[in-house]
């Protein structure tokens, strides 16, 4: 069903539920409903569950949701309000954002992996993940930082559901354009590894909307709300 449920989204928006596309092809999720109604995706036996209604009503799909999830993805304004009725809990909305082209050329090549013993330079610098979070990246490699002339100015990697973050230029470093190279090599390594380069920007981080815009990655009509229950 996998198959059916991708061609489903992707007909219906693309752009808002690229991460849904992306969770599918990664071969660690399931849908576990598609109708007419929408489509439910779970990831890694229900870390995290990704819902897209196709209807103005949201509540026929919101009904199969499972009672007991913890963490769930909504691609709609609706089903956001719907389930912090029941409990559910957002920080902030954010937006979508893919790319569609092909591969940037890279102004440098002083990229690398970073290691275990720089999860000190990650702390410091990058508040929306925890410790072991953090560990679990560089384990995975999923973290790759930019050295220039021998001085480290930043690192960008990717959060275990596969989209593109952490973009990071360290203080002194800013201001001198790496920013867009961390995320044009990012966009790269995403296609490298077969799947859609995109992220998700908060609704205050205007610097990241500008920058997605300036690179020419598509912002979806929907928003996107990740929930969790406390």
């Amino acid at each position: 069903m996998i198959e059916e449920a991708m061609a489903a989204i992707a007909a219906f928006d693309r752009h808002s539920c690229a991460d849904m596309l992306v969770l599918l092809s990664s071969g660690e999720a399931e849908a576990t409903h598609l109708s007419e109604e929408g489509v439910i995706v779970s990831w890694k036996g229900g870390q995290l569950t990704s819902i897209v209604s196709f209807t103005d009503d949201p509540q026929p799909i919101l009904s199969r949701l499972d009672p007991e999830a913890r963490l769930v993805c909504v691609h709609d304004e609706l089903m956001f309000n719907l389930l912090k009725g029941r409990g559910y809990e957002c920080e902030e909305g954010c937006f979508t954002f893919s790319w569609e082209g092909g591969c940037f050329k890279e102004r440098f090549k002083g990229y690398r992996h970073m290691r275990q013993d720089e999860i000190g330079v990650l702390m410091d610098n990058y508040a929306l993940a925890d410790e072991e979070e953090l560990n679990a990246a560089l384990e995975r490699q999923l973290v790759d930082c930019l050295e220039v002339d021998g001085q480290l100015v930043g690192f960008v990697g990717f959060h275990p559901e596969g989209s593109m973050g952490m973009l990071t230029v360290l203080p002194q470093h800013r201001g001198h354009g790496y920013g867009e190279d961390l995320e044009k090599h990012d966009i790269n390594r995403a296609i490298a590894m077969g799947r859609i380069p995109y992220c998700h920007v908060f609704f205050s981080n205007k610097a990241s909307f500008s920058l997605q815009h300036k690179l020419g990655l598509v912002q979806g009509r929907r928003p996107c709300y990740w929930l969790f229950k406390p």
